[in-house]
């Protein structure tokens, strides 16, 4: 009943106005509110993510569809107002995710419902988003498992207008802003996408994600801190309504799909008063990538944070690398040292882990020289082109300034180079079944090269020169690594060859484009003539002949196409035997040789001194070849391969490849001889 009224005024949800004097109005019915059509429900589309994503807009029915655009809160899809108290209250307390102004939700059930702010940033940082032009939408894939969905530019709706469909979009989330007028959405448009700010009252499509919500309680995790060889600690940040939390804790595996359920847990039942709380975990290996979620657990239901990963420092730390300007660069302190002054694991040959204490030999690899291998402690350990040094690579320490010094209280030799740059190698000795021998007066290095089943190439530094010597491979030595990159590529790597592997030699500049070796591939000295090879062959033998050749194949009586330059290949002798950037010389090496040396030829040691433009000099024994089982004009003539296929065309269809060749009279390149005949070979380097 009404009292002394002159006139009842109606406004509509519309905005109009209705005046009714009070005689003409005989009743006014309130009918309850209508809601949208509840909406054909999507399918679930697992992306990797924490949640999954429904694959259409709420009210579309297909992927590129719209749906319905509806206010922040509205829970029956019609409100058109811009009065934020019906969005859902004028100043709303909380987030509605999940709850009763959840519109997808309220309709479709079960675990669907609004997205979260931090699940639409997950979306945004954990796929790949491509703007599709011609449906005007983006095809968003996931970065962890390829699957996708597809988010058209669905517009927005201002009051009763609606405004930019084909050129711009606005998704809500469930989360409010803090500034309580407004709750995040997704902005999306052609060119960019990201979650801004938006007026509660502002109608934005809906994209639902199917997943546990955890009320009132929000879990994140820094990074990982305190980051070791074994552990690190994880700070986590529980939110919200986590005082009725039942349970706390952090899971971590070096799987990336980690969760509570297949990962390491560690628990506690209650957090910080200010909802922080520290995980330190242990017992983790060296160089590994370990993954893990922070979680908690409320009214039975479980919530995990992102997944985060940290990877372990290495089980040695890593040295700089110090150009003394040699072929390789040398490493500034020891395997297992933390500084130059220290010594370092003592390290068996051949063992990876640079750990094992073992006096066995069948404990360690025979496998052939190990540079750059799986069995290189070096390589294994600091990675990228680290390695062991080759004989030869230690040997050119040689070549520099060497003093005897004592730091830290350890004596050692200062090497310093033509650059002013230096590095100290500390006199360890070695250990034999535990006991250090030679201790502060003898400084004893493994290199990478393989003697036997047994013995391996070790270093004896010297203040003058450098011993190196065979040592069995059991015992413990110190290990200095070198960083190799004038390759990209590792040492080629072939099963132990026992019959006479030779040693590898001190490269001499004689001023040209590469180093030459003091000595042949398989000699010992400069006057020694070394083993014979046969072209494409790694290793020496008895007879040389079309026969036992292993690049031809007597089924089909043809040649093995082994490439028409075989250095730095499996192909390659030198390659295989010395390791490190040594090779085989090319013909062009070899002429410029014969065009730019000066040759002297020895009546004594049978052979040529060869001086170069830099005045420094290598001998080239005359060593003959083999044909068969004859060893030829040994003390005559020389015949050294080169790694090139010879093109001249009298010899291609004979199979010929290029070698130079001397005698007393004459020395000359681009000569050829039969790939099978047995011929020396003269290292080079950069």
């Amino acid at each position: 009943m009404a009292v002394a009224q002159q006139k009842v005024v109606i406004k509509l949800i519309d905005g109009t106005t209705i005046v009714k004097e009070v005689w003409e109005v005989q009743n006014i019915t309130f009918e309850p509110s209508s809601s949208v059509t509840s909406p054909a429900t999507a399918e679930a589309i697992d992306l990797g993510l924490s949640v999954k994503w429904a694959n259409f807009n709420f009210g579309a029915t297909a992927p590129e569809g719209n749906g319905y655009l509806i206010g922040w809160g509205d829970a029956t899809g019609n409100n058109l107002s811009k009065n934020l108290a019906y969005f859902p209250t004028a100043t709303p307390a909380t987030n509605i995710t999940n709850g009763e102004y959840d519109i997808a939700h309220k309709m479709w059930g079960s675990d669907w419902r609004y997205p979260t702010a931090a699940e639409m940033k997950e979306l945004i940082d954990s796929c790949t988003w491509s703007y599709d032009a011609t449906k005007k939408g983006y095809t968003i894939t996931s970065n962890k498992n390829s699957n996708s969905i597809f988010l058209p530019l669905s517009g927005q709706r201002n009051g009763k207008d609606t405004l930019n469909v084909g050129t711009s979009g606005l998704y809500w989330t469930g989360t409010l802003a803090s500034d309580n007028t407004k709750a995040t959405a997704l902005a999306v448009d052609a060119s960019s996408y990201s979650t801004v700010d938006t007026l509660r009252y502002i109608g934005c499509a809906i994209r639902p994600v199917f997943g546990k919500y955890l009320y009132g309680a929000e879990i994140s995790s820094d990074a990982a801190t305190n980051v070791s060889k074994s552990g690190a600690t994880i700070n986590a940040t529980f939110a919200g309504d986590y005082k009725n939390c039942s349970l706390f804790g952090v899971s971590y595996s070096t799987e990336s799909g980690v969760n509570p359920d297949n990962g390491t847990v560690i628990t506690s039942a209650t957090v910080g008063t200010d909802g922080s709380q520290t995980y330190t975990i242990s017992g983790l290996q060296p160089n590994t990538t370990y993954y893990y979620v922070v979680y908690l657990v409320y009214n039975g239901n479980r919530i995990s944070s992102q997944v985060q990963s940290f990877t372990t420092e290495k089980k040695f730390p890593v040295a700089d690398a110090v150009d003394l300007g040699l072929s390789v660069k040398w490493a500034s302190w020891n395997m297992g040292a933390t500084k130059e002054s220290e010594f370092g694991n003592y390290i068996a040959w051949g063992d990876p882990t640079g750990e094992n204490t073992s006096y066995t030999n069948s404990d360690y690899p025979n496998n052939g020289d190990i540079g750059g291998t799986q069995y290189d402690v070096a390589k294994t350990q600091w990675g990228g082109k680290w390695r062991m040094p080759t004989a030869a690579e230690i040997q050119e320490l040689d070549n520099l300034t060497k003093e005897i010094v004592t730091k830290d209280g350890v004596s050692g030799f200062l090497i310093t180079g033509a650059n002013g740059n230096s590095i100290f190698i500390p006199r360890g000795g070695y250990k034999n079944a535990f006991t250090t021998n030679d201790f502060n007066t003898k400084a004893y290095y493994w290199s990478s090269n393989i003697v036997s089943l047994d013995y391996a190439k070790s270093c004896d530094f010297g203040k003058v020169s450098s011993v190196i010597s065979s040592d069995l491979k059991i015992l413990h030595m110190l290990v200095r690594a070198v960083y190799d990159d004038s390759s990209s590529t590792n040492p080629v790597v072939t099963p132990l060859d026992t019959t006479a592997l030779g040693k590898a030699a001190v490269s001499v500049d004689l001023g040209l484009s590469v180093k030459w070796a003091t000595y042949n591939l398989g000699a010992k000295t400069s006057t020694d003539s070394g083993d014979f090879y046969a072209w494409g062959e790694t290793s020496p033998k008895t007879s040389y002949s079309l026969a036992n050749y292993k690049n031809y194949n007597t089924t089909t009586s043809s040649y093995v196409d082994i490439g028409d330059d075989i250095k730095n290949t499996e192909y390659d002798a030198v390659r295989i035997q010395w390791g490190g950037t040594w090779r085989m010389p090319t013909n062009a090496e070899c002429q410029e040789l014969v065009d730019k040396c000066t040759w002297v030829w020895s009546t004594t040691n049978y052979g040529y001194t060869v001086t170069g433009p830099s005045g420094k000099s290598i001998f080239l024994p005359a060593a003959g070849k083999q044909d068969g089982t004859e060893l030829s004009s040994n003390g005559t003539q020389g015949h050294y391969w080169t790694s090139n296929v010879n093109d001249i065309s009298t010899h291609i269809d004979d199979h010929w490849s290029y070698k130079f060749t001397f005698t007393s009279s004459q020395h000359y390149a681009n000569g050829g001889d039969y790939r099978y005949d047995g011929l020396s070979i003269r290292p080079v380097r950069p």
